[in-house]
């Protein structure tokens, strides 16, 4: 046990970000690590350092996006990897659009050339890519429904400068789509919703409303830094999804003694923690909403008051509970953090219409592939009704 935590210290108390869930859907979530966060105008998405400037966003957390955009599969092509497995079989539909198995294993593909996978939770990354495709075709249904479309000429300037791109290169951007299983209309589908999300969120996100985001979310971006402990709870085999379901769990009932004032926070920290900070009570001292700690786990953490504890919270070191015991105020103004702001405000507009959509259009899931439960955000496996 205490190799185990010996190991984990430099990990959980000095890795860069990681991943960035999304909200969940019942007042009981459970956070997860989420494997592909939607990609707005500006959001963490895991196409490495070359592939997020291209495709404008601001850095990495292991996260696919919710489109390839077109611009940033162009760039990335160039990366080694054989081209992704193509089939007819549909994985969802949304209203009549179908939603291909081959398309989010494309997706997967551009992720799998950054990082590996492990097949235990191959499931989960398919579930989550199939989401970030359905979300995205329903933002595209509802910004047409708005009348918020680019026109062909835009579209046809826009695929002309990603052709002359690729000359420049002495390549070829129809060639280079074929060798990666991506159709030219596929590529004009991404390029268009692109081009159509960035003209919505400008028009959308003027600076009055990035100050009201600001006030609303102010602990989020004025730079204060809160003082936090914690309890890991850490399975045996964290790719095993019953494991971490189980420490989930034994998480509940120690949040609920705690509560109930069976035990403190920093005892049963003490007692129960896997983590290197178990000796100091799970104290982990201050730090900022980013930069420091996993994504998931300080986000989860600035969402908390002072003496709250959190729902467990999961990230790839396993099980946490939270507790923020103190906070140091920050200084900064909405103009000095605008671009987290901006990348923030435009993911929850994304959710707003994706969700607004998804009232008026149906979406149907096959059961060829995994998906995520519309209610619960869980896994449902192929061939079954249950989320796990």
């Amino acid at each position: 046990m205490n190799r185990k935590k010996q190991e984990e210290k430099p990990r959980i108390e000095r890795m860069e970000p990681q991943m960035d869930a999304d909200k969940r859907r019942s007042e009981r979530f459970v956070t997860i690590v989420s494997l592909s966060a939607p990609r707005l105008l500006q959001t963490d998405v895991g196409f490495g350092k070359s592939c997020r400037k291209a495709a404008g966003v601001l850095s990495a957390g292991g996260l696919l996006s919710v489109s390839c955009i077109a611009l940033a599969v162009v760039l990335c092509l160039a990366a080694p990897t054989t081209a992704a497995p193509t089939s007819a079989r549909v994985a969802a539909k949304v209203g009549q659009q179908p939603v291909y198995v081959s398309d989010v294993l494309r997706r997967l593909q551009i992720l799998r050339t950054r990082q590996k996978i492990p097949s235990q939770i191959l499931p989960q990354f398919h579930a989550e890519t199939l989401e970030q495709i359905i979300r995205q075709r329903l933002v595209q249904i509802d910004l047409k429904r708005l009348g918020k479309t680019a026109d062909r000429q835009t579209i046809k300037d826009e695929m002309k400068k990603q052709e002359d791109r690729f000359a420049a290169q002495n390549s070829s951007l129809e060639e280079t789509l074929t060798s990666r299983g991506i159709s030219l209309a596929e590529y004009r589908r991404d390029l268009r919703f692109d081009i159509n999300w960035k003209n919505f969120v400008a028009q959308q996100l003027t600076d009055e409303r990035l100050q009201q985001y600001f006030e609303q979310h102010r602990r989020h971006f004025d730079g204060r830094q809160v003082r936090a402990s914690h309890i890991l709870l850490r399975p045996e085999q964290i790719d095993s999804p019953r494991q971490v379901v189980q420490a989930i769990g034994r998480a509940r009932q120690l949040r609920q003694q705690i509560e109930a004032g069976q035990i403190r926070f920093a005892e049963a920290a003490k007692k129960h923690s896997d983590g290197p900070s178990a000796s100091r009570g799970g104290d982990l001292g201050f730090f900022p909403r980013r930069g420091v700690l996993v994504k998931t786990f300080s986000q989860a953490a600035f969402q908390l008051d002072v003496r709250q504890i959190s729902q467990p919270v999961v990230t790839k070191f396993g099980v946490h509970l939270i507790q923020v015991t103190a906070v140091r105020p920050g200084s900064l103004s909405w103009s000095q953090s605008r671009e987290p702001l901006r990348a923030a405000a435009a993911k929850e507009l994304f959710q707003q219409l994706a969700n607004r959509e998804r009232k008026t259009t149906p979406v149907q899931y096959t059961g060829t592939m995994a998906h995520l439960d519309p209610d619960s955000g869980r896994v449902v496996l192929p061939g079954r009704k249950q989320a796990l």
